[in-house]
């Protein structure tokens, strides 16, 4: 999984701005390559993300209810118009992966897909301090897109030692 000092160090090594705005909005809110390609400057609320059309033409809100998701909605929020991050998803895929050799970050399979991962990892932890394991696995495979009670899925993104 991604660390937070993985994600840090990624942050601060990459020059190309489309992959550090990508892995800002996967990591903090769990979006896809694919999203973070078609995302739209529009998308983008004061009170979190609308995802319009993902896999399996599926739509749905990310609500920010961290104050670091509200700085970052804020740093987004109305700069440009258009995508925000105008590039292929297979091109972040490929950006993400060379900056972690150029790192000798270490991470299984090396996709993209593992801030997804940490997204969740961390969103559950926050839900469980107030939530049932069920409740806050739902709650997460929401935020992902995967409809409520996904649990064997859920399994999948979340570090196991924590299910």
């Amino acid at each position: 999984m991604l660390s937070q000092n993985d994600f840090k160090t990624l942050i601060k090594s990459t020059s190309n701005q489309n992959l550090k705005k990508a892995l800002t909005l996967s990591y903090h809110f769990g979006l896809r390559a694919a999203e973070c390609a078609k995302l739209k400057y529009e998308d983008i609320k004061n009170n979190g993300i609308s995802i319009i059309d993902s896999k399996g033409k599926r739509s749905r809100f990310i609500p920010a209810e961290s104050e670091k998701q509200k700085q970052i909605l804020m740093q987004f929020k109305e700069k440009e118009q258009g995508r925000v991050c105008p590039v292929q998803h297979q091109s972040l895929e490929q950006a993400f992966r060379r900056e972690l050799k150029k790192n000798g970050i270490a991470i299984q399979n090396g996709a993209f897909h593992t801030c997804r991962k940490a997204y969740a990892t961390r969103k559950y932890k926050e839900y469980r301090e107030n939530s049932s394991i069920k409740e806050s696995l739902s709650k997460v495979s929401v935020n992902l897109g995967h409809g409520a009670n996904r649990f064997e899925l859920m399994k999948e993104y979340i570090c196991t030692a924590l299910v």
